[in-house]
């Protein structure tokens, strides 16, 4: 009689167990996330980047983009990551339907509207907000959705960039073993040569073989340049960067230069085989 009781209180307890997660269940919001079409990175054409105060585009043309109005060009990797994020645009979750956006980022003011182009045609349309606090999702809006998501990947720093940090500041790019002179103008200017030096050998090796010689740079009057100062100058010289531009301004207003770099390196002809 005991046990039959025991019986019936674990039939009773299980029974409750599965009328709890019943309802439970029955609590839980169903919901399908948009369907959204997909887009090869390498299709994009075009990507509109929109911010409360400011506007404007980043065009593919043949092998760069082009960032415009302005015309300038936009560096190449900077861009890749874009069409890279937009090419897997990935929504994850919906996490609100409240229409409560300020918290999420989309106030005016925080809010980066991205739009993504192949050819005449629109194929992405998303408003970006803020990131997770692990960086590794970004709360984002769907063009005539009022949801909102929780899409895969940290975009908020991929597309919150201004037109100078997506301009490409390369300078010049050099082969920096090819630089054997530079000179450098000015009160304190001076003039550096790298000039061959034979290699020191044993005797034996001297008498089997003719090693062919290293360089060392020297000034021209033949003494000795502090070798690593010099790798930093080739270095810097061999790609030279700018930190941000002028604008609005020409070139021939800007007359009162704190540096002016004349005649600063001398490429080397290729040197022939020994």
């Amino acid at each position: 009689m005991k046990m039959k009781r025991e019986y019936i209180a674990l039939v009773c307890v299980i029974a409750a167990l599965v009328l709890y997660i019943a309802l439970r269940s029955g609590d839980r919001t169903h919901y399908d996330l948009p369907a959204l079409d997909a887009v090869a990175g390498d299709e994009i054409t075009k990507i509109v980047i929109t911010r409360a105060d400011t506007s404007f585009a980043i065009e593919r043309m043949d092998d760069r983009w082009l960032i415009r109005p302005g015309d300038y060009e936009a560096d190449g990797a900077t861009v890749d990551r874009m069409v890279e994020a937009l090419g897997a645009f990935d929504l994850q979750a919906l996490v609100s339907e409240t229409g409560s956006y300020a918290r999420y980022g989309f106030s005016p003011e925080e809010t980066i509207g991205v739009e993504a182009w192949v050819g005449d045609r629109r194929v992405r349309s998303v408003g970006i907000g803020k990131g997770s606090t692990n960086t590794r999702h970004t709360f984002v809006r769907i063009e005539g959705d009022d949801g909102v998501y929780q899409a895969g990947g940290g975009m908020r720093a991929t597309f919150d960039l201004s037109v100078d940090k997506l301009r490409n500041k390369t300078i010049a790019t050099l082969d920096r073993e090819s630089i054997d002179r530079i000179e450098v103008a000015g009160e304190n200017g001076f003039t550096l040569m790298k000039v061959p030096v034979a290699a020191e050998t044993d005797t034996a090796a001297a008498v089997t073989q003719m090693a062919p010689p290293g360089s060392a740079w020297r000034t021209l009057d033949g003494q000795e340049a502090d070798e690593a100062a010099v790798g930093r100058l080739v270095g810097a010289v061999a790609n030279l960067r700018a930190d941000g531009f002028v604008y609005g301004a020409e070139a021939g207003d800007l007359s009162s230069p704190v540096y002016e770099m004349l005649s600063l390196i001398h490429i080397s002809e290729p040197t022939r085989p020994y």
